[in-house]
């Protein structure tokens, strides 16, 4: 399995969660930004 690969499986692993977690708790706002740091930290 190549290091892209795997990086997108846990990128979308890791947004499946903090959604649920939002969805849950707090508001769209909150998730929405979640979402965009979990995508800029995949790619660095």
């Amino acid at each position: 399995m190549r290091d892209k690969d795997l990086i997108e499986q846990m990128m979308q692993k890791l947004i499946a969660m903090t959604a649920g977690f939002c969805d849950a708790y707090v508001d769209e706002d909150y998730k929405q930004l979640c979402e965009k740091q979990i995508r800029k930290m995949s790619r660095k």
